[in-house]
Order: structure tokens, then sequence, then C-alpha cells
């Protein structure tokens, strides 16, 4: 969501091809952040460091297509000044307990962040509407 820390997801659906939802949760500047997102059925479930952020139903069933599949900047939005360290796709959903379980397990394996030049983690990182 652009000007908010809040994490944005998007997908093509039997009635829309932009079926949007929008974290509850602002993510943390200069963190690593675990994020995992399903769908089954039109259940469209967010979690956020193992912890459930958010649960919707979408528009119309999801649509599977070769189409292009985008983190961080896609079209006429900018997207996030972020890093992505791993990106894994599964067959099925993940329970909310192996969501927690993951997360635990990898929490704290993503490089520090003070290694990074200024202009991607600034030293005064306040409550500020700046992007994740």
């Amino acid at each position: 969501m652009p000007r908010s820390r809040q994490l944005t997801y998007q997908l093509s659906t039997t009635r829309t091809h932009e079926d949007a939802g929008v974290s509850e949760a602002s993510l943390p500047l200069c963190e690593w952040t675990h994020v995992a997102f399903s769908i089954e059925g039109r259940t469209a479930t967010l979690f956020i460091n193992g912890t459930l952020d958010s649960t919707r139903e979408t528009a119309g069933a999801p649509l599977y297509n070769n189409g292009s599949l985008a983190i961080g900047k896609e079209g006429s939005f900018d997207g996030p000044r972020s890093l992505v360290r791993r990106v894994q796709f599964r067959p099925s959903p993940l329970s909310a307990a192996d969501v927690a379980a993951e997360y635990a397990e990898q929490r704290g394996e993503g490089p520090a962040f003070a290694a990074l030049p200024p202009d991607l983690c600034p030293a005064d990182r306040g409550a500020g509407g700046g992007s994740a």
C-alpha cells in the first residue's frame, strides 16, 4: 500500500483481475520479516512473523495462470525499498502451527541490517509512514 508499511497482495480471480488485500499489521523497518500467504478455495490467509495477520474471502475463485509474479515493483506501483531473502512455493497451504514453526526455525537467519547503507536502513527508524 503506497506510503504505508502495510503489505499488499493482489491476485486474479474469476470475478476480477485485481482482487487485493492489505495486512492489518505494519511491517517493521530494518528487520527481517517472515511472511506466509496462502489461498485455499476462496480464502486468502496472511501470516506475519509466524502469527495470523488476516483472512479474507476473495471476490471469486483464484485463477492460476502463467502471468508474471511480482514481489515489490509492479506496473505503476513503485513498491517497497526492501530486500527479499527467500521465496518458497508449496503445493498446499501450511497450517498455522507449521507457519509458526517455520518462522521460529528461520528467525534471526538474515544478515544484520546495521551493515546496510543508510539510504536503505536509516539510523532514525521512527514509526513514520515510510515503505517497508
